[in-house]
């Protein structure tokens, strides 16, 4: 696992950057964990990373532009504990919790 900082997203080519599920990604303060990535040719072309946001995880899903090396995202997801509203649990909240637990250790 490595932790990988981005301080400007705008200017990055991220068709360069070799992750791999459970590096960190670092953008803007916000500290995300990788879970899926994809490559064609060897270039990632695109990935999945979710972080803690207040007592819920967030997941994103994100899209490298293959000619331009810009990143995209692609959908954006909330997920709850059954402790917080909405009034029932998210199935996926327990396997993505279970996900971060262990990558926090």
């Amino acid at each position: 696992m490595k932790t990988i900082e981005i301080t400007d997203i705008e200017s990055t080519d991220f068709r360069s950057i070799e992750l791999k599920v459970g590096d960190i990604l670092c953008t803007n303060g916000k500290k995300e964990f990788v879970t899926e990535t994809h490559y064609e040719e060897k270039k990632l072309i695109r990935f999945r990373s979710i972080r803690r946001d207040d007592g819920r995880i967030a997941e994103s899903g994100y899209f490298v532009d293959k000619e331009t090396g810009k990143l995209e995202r692609l959908f954006s997801g909330i997920y709850f504990n059954k402790e917080n509203p909405p009034f029932h649990a998210s199935e996926r909240y327990s396997e993505l919790n279970k996900f971060l637990e262990e990558q926090e250790k």
